[in-house]
């Protein structure tokens, strides 16, 4: 049967999803295809590629707001948003080249929204980098991207925990990491970009809920000390997702997907 991993979005709190997939390597689960939105799909690229946790974690310890302001301010100025959504195809490149989802080593799927048409897009096939840009373009941060004929923005809008997409997969045993799931702040947003992360989270949470009753396991990080934007907090985003998903094996080690692992590991 297979396993897929459906990855949510969450901007800087999407490095929880590294610690999750240390834990899942280290009990010796076996991902046979990721769906991810948004930060999701970033990770899950990563992942897909052939990256190991271990790796994605060095690249974010030494990723340094200085560093991500080169790549933003490399990019043409944008007209449709603050940020010129360019900057997130650079960073993948640099990383894992031009790659197309053929040469991905664990399919994966990435969730966007045509804007004009509405309606939802699974990219799997072409070129990667446009497809991960298209599904982390927050509307009104990130500027859209035109890929295959459409002009698509963060797919969080319609999907932040794409276990839909793996449903039509025909995939079972989901196991799905919602980063949006923490104790919302009293305290008043900071910018910007916290009141339009914190609005899209109040539009999509009652839809998500439902998404994650039909995954099989589910995954949530108490990222209530996290800031959207916060990247000074790399290394404990990260022991948080790998903290939930201990949580969630001892909870669950006695029911097909664990056991199954569990039993590999034992002699």
């Amino acid at each position: 049967m297979k396993t897929g991993l459906a990855l949510s979005g969450g901007a800087m709190r999407g490095l929880a999803h590294i610690g999750v997939l240390k834990y899942l390597k280290e009990q010796n689960i076996k991902v046979d295809i990721i769906a991810g939105t948004s930060a999701g799909a970033l990770i899950g690229a990563f992942y897909a590629a052939g990256k190991t946790p271990e790796e994605m974690e060095e690249i974010a310890l030494n990723l340094h707001r200085r560093e991500l302001l080169k790549y933003i301010y490399r990019s043409p100025f944008p007209r449709k948003g603050l940020i010129n959504t360019a900057f997130i195809g650079s960073f993948l490149e640099k990383h894992l080249g031009p790659i197309n989802f053929s040469d991905l080593k664990i399919p994966l799927l990435t969730v966007a929204v045509d804007i004009i048409h509405d309606e939802l897009v699974y990219c799997d096939s072409g070129p990667l980098a446009p497809a991960v840009m298209s599904s982390c373009a927050i509307p009104g941060i990130f500027t859209p991207v035109e890929h295959q004929e459409k002009t698509l923005v963060d797919g969080g809008v319609l999907e932040n925990v794409p276990v839909p997409a793996l449903q039509k997969k025909k995939v079972r045993n989901i196991i799905a990491v919602d980063l949006s799931v923490y104790t919302p702040s009293a305290e008043k947003p900071e910018n910007i970009f916290d009141i339009i992360f914190k609005t899209l989270y109040l539009m999509s949470r009652n839809l998500e809920e439902k998404h994650c009753q039909k995954a099989r396991y589910y995954i949530t990080p108490d990222l209530k000390k996290i800031g959207t934007w916060d990247l000074e907090k790399a290394e404990e985003t990260i022991n948080l997702g790998y903290t939930a998903a201990k949580k969630t094996w001892e909870e669950k080690k006695d029911t097909s997907i664990f056991k199954k692992a569990w039993r590999k590991k034992t002699p």
